[in-house]
């Protein structure tokens, strides 16, 4: 009712909704599930490579020492998660979504927030197929750090993208290793 802004509780009034990103972050994570198919690993990624980049050497020109600290506790924790593909994803979104938040435009969270919400589920599957894919995570968000931290937008733009490409091949070795196991599977197993 009234956009979502007002709910009406029986018996006990109308009341207005406290509005912040979640009103507007978690449908359109709901949207994005919904319609996601069997390409939607690519398609996340294409969307992550032509927004991140730029909001990456956003964040460089604008970060505040503060976000300098949540992306190195990001970081710091990253590493702490060999093995743990659950926390691996919780740090690696954060991470990005800290990035966002760098760039000092609240729009950029608003919309990096629902496709970094389909991840957990692809890093899972990436972490188990691609031998060096933490270490890799590793390495290209140290990368990016030292960018924003140096205020170099174009390095940070430059090491995000390369931080992508990476993230693509292991998404289409991830993939490959999928098909391969819905090969090997009977039908009556799929």
């Amino acid at each position: 009712m009234a956009k979502g802004l007002v709910s009406i509780e029986k018996g006990r009034g109308i009341f207005v909704k406290l509005f912040s990103p979640e009103n507007i972050v978690e449908p359109l994570h709901m949207y994005l599930q919904l319609q996601s198919d069997e390409n939607y690993t690519m398609h996340v990624l294409e969307a992550r490579m032509i927004i991140e980049p730029s909001i990456t050497a956003y964040a460089a020109m604008y970060r505040t020492e503060q976000d300098l600290k949540n992306l190195q506790f990001d970081i710091d924790e990253l590493k702490k998660c060999v093995g743990d593909a659950e926390n691996h994803a919780k740090y690696d979104v954060k991470f990005h979504l800290d990035i966002a938040i760098a760039s000092q435009n609240p729009i950029m969270y608003v919309i990096l927030s629902p496709v970094h919400r389909l991840m957990p589920q692809i890093k899972s599957k990436i972490l188990a197929s691609v031998k060096d894919a933490h270490k890799a995570a590793v390495e290209w968000h140290q990368k990016i750090y030292d960018a924003i931290a140096e205020g170099d937008a174009d390095k940070a733009f430059k090491m995000m993208e390369g931080h992508l490409k990476i993230a693509k091949e292991h998404s289409e070795k991830m993939l490959k290793v999928d098909k391969k196991k819905n090969v090997r599977k009977p039908e009556a197993f799929k």
